[in-house]
């Protein structure tokens, strides 16, 4: 469980602002540096991984977290009361980044939006989206994209999902019996 923060001992200026007048009771901070300012109301009440507000703890420290800012940038706007991100304007890129971390930390709000994006990224990213796919548990994308990802190089393959050796091994596998079928 990641801790709460209080801010006591940091100052105005060390946190974004993300266009609201509300006090914020949390500090996350980027792995690129970028402290955010967040409201621990609206994470435990959208989030699996933040506490409920009677567990807040004072620290005087931020709560690092591994994303970088662009990432987490887009994560906090599906728990704040706006209009969510647009993730059809998001690069590809980004949005694979985005869609792991809604997984991680169990956004609801952005979870099934991203699901539905990264299912149409299946034919220009197919790795990426295979990869995504198994770890969280989306097996109607898994079949599409393991199609679309037979004729990627081994080597390329290696790279992305080398990270879960069992979808590595089943990815050859199966690329292995769809060559023998063509």
């Amino acid at each position: 469980m990641l801790p709460v923060i209080v801010l006591e001992a940091l100052t105005p200026a060390s946190h974004i602002d993300l266009a609201c007048t509300a006090d914020v009771d949390i500090v996350l901070k980027s792995i690129d540096g970028v402290l955010f300012g967040a409201h621990s109301h609206y994470l435990s009440a959208w989030t699996e991984a933040f506490p409920m507000p009677d567990n807040v703890l004072t620290l005087t420290e931020v709560v690092d977290l591994p994303e970088k800012a662009a990432t987490l940038e887009i994560v906090l706007k599906f728990v704040h009361p706006q209009r969510p991100p647009a993730v059809d304007t998001i690069s590809d890129d980004l949005l694979i980044l985005i869609a792991e971390a809604v997984e991680k930390y169990g956004v609801y709000p952005g979870m099934e939006v991203c699901r539905l994006r990264m299912k149409q990224l299946t034919s220009t990213h197919p790795l990426q989206v295979l990869l995504y796919a198994i770890r969280h548990g989306h097996n109607d994308i898994i079949d599409d994209a393991a199609s679309h990802s037979v004729y990627k190089r081994i080597e390329d393959a290696w790279k992305i999902l080398r990270s879960n050796q069992s979808a590595y091994t089943a990815w050859v596998r199966f690329r292995t019996l769809q060559n023998k079928a063509c």
